[in-house]
């Protein structure tokens, strides 16, 4: 996402591992951020994992609350999650244009936010973790981001990670280090690992899965009112197209506009919705211009997002 950087990181302690971060796309150039942990390791946390994974993919893409998104995904799974686990989650969507940040966290570690001037604040909203019990109602929360803000979405195997003392790496450890973070998320990641391999030492055995996702706010795009004037005179005309006023022919319009706009890579949720968005239009024109008109002409134009 333009103006965003995001650094995600994944270890688990075996081969398969209990823990998932995913991003999902989401209307309106959204963003879906997910952590989540499984209470357990191996493969049985992995399938519990992956039967929850689908679930929320499938009810965010549907469904505009993160709190009731969770609430879906909770009542879905919990018949089929063993009576010894639960999920924590935390689930989130990120409006990169406005900077808005809604979330719902189901049990999950409290993930750090770290301003742009130093301050650093915990995203708390209650929530009782996926699959212990049924009609759950989910709090949330919402944060709205600004240039040089950070954000952590952690997993509880770092900061529970021991020393040859038997000392924790600890909560305050880890806020301590996202008070520090650097400007960009791959030195946060970085530094992170760097800090835990030095405090547990070269011969450490991974007790628990290890997940990071670290996201930065770099710049937001400028209000649509205050755009300068050269950036209002960005639009520029990228095909015209002329069609015969003929049922189906909506569908020759959308393979224009995927060939016409084919330079801009746009994101494939984008370019459908927006074929979708011409195709309708051409069908209406069709339909209620039949009596006047021979033909359906349109023009594309395109500028800054």
């Amino acid at each position: 996402m333009p103006g965003w950087g995001i650094t995600p990181y994944y270890e688990p302690a075996r081969e398969v591992g209990g823990n998932f971060y995913d991003f999902i796309a989401l209307a309106n150039e959204r963003l879906g951020l997910v952590i989540a942990d499984v209470t357990d390791k191996g493969v049985p946390a992995a399938l519990v994992m992956a039967t929850t994974r689908s679930v929320l993919r499938a009810a965010a893409t549907r469904l505009e609350s993160p709190g009731v998104v969770l609430a879906r995904v909770n009542d879905a799974p919990v018949p089929d999650i063993p009576s010894n686990m639960f999920v924590t989650c935390f689930y989130a969507v990120l409006d990169p244009t406005s900077g808005q940040l809604r979330f719902a966290n189901v049990g999950h570690d409290v993930p750090y936010w770290r301003r742009g001037d130093g301050s650093l604040h915990e995203l708390r909203a209650r929530g009782m973790p996926l699959g212990l019990m049924e009609g759950m109602v989910y709090e949330e929360g919402t944060a709205r981001f600004g240039e040089g803000d950070h954000l952590l979405l952690y997993s509880d195997g770092l900061v529970e990670a021991h020393n040859p003392r038997s000392e924790m790496f600890s909560f305050e450890c880890l806020a301590a280090l996202v008070g520090m973070a650097e400007r960009g998320g791959q030195p946060l990641v970085a530094t992170l690992l760097a800090e835990s391999v030095r405090f547990t030492g070269e011969g450490w055995v991974q007790e628990d899965d290890i997940t990071l996702v670290a996201v930065q706010c770099e710049a937001l795009p400028p209000p649509e009112a205050t755009r300068t004037g050269s950036e209002a005179e960005g639009w520029q005309s990228l095909a015209e197209l002329e069609i015969t006023s003929t049922p189906d022919n909506e569908r020759l319009v959308m393979e224009q506009v995927a060939t016409a706009m084919a330079d801009l890579q746009l994101p494939p949720l984008r370019l459908e919705r927006l074929k979708t968005a011409v195709a309708e239009a051409t069908m209406n024109a069709m339909e209620h211009g039949n009596s006047c008109w021979s033909g359906s002409r349109a023009s594309l134009t395109s500028g800054r997002p």
